[in-house]
């Protein structure tokens, strides 16, 4: 909601197979994603196989509760930033319009 409300154009998605169908359909220009998800899925393997498929290192930022030292490790994607909850809203805002501003292509290879 918040976003809506800088007025970015928000799509939500609940599960890897929805998220991989409307970033196919709508080219995004950022995900934002909790760390864990529900049925196991971490944020890592859902923006990694958007990713794959759609041929760019879309920036992405994990938003976490998690402390432990393994989901910290696993989040460091390139193109990712990390938040820990309690994510203040200008932090997010700040890091949102940072992270578009950097969006690139995967280098083909």
């Amino acid at each position: 909601m918040l976003l809506e409300l800088e007025g970015y154009d928000v799509c939500i998605a609940s599960s890897e197979g929805e998220a991989v169908e409307r970033a196919l359909a709508r080219s995004p220009d950022l995900i934002v994603s909790d760390y864990q998800l529900r049925g196991g899925e971490t944020g890592v393997g859902v923006v990694k196989s958007i990713r794959d498929r759609t041929h760019t290192a879309i920036p992405v930022i994990f938003v976490t509760g998690d402390t432990a030292t393994a989901a910290i490790a696993n989040s460091k994607i390139d193109n990712s930033t990390l938040l820990s909850k309690p994510v203040r809203a200008d932090d997010l805002i700040a890091v949102v319009r940072q992270s578009i501003a950097g969006r690139r292509p995967i280098a083909a290879g």
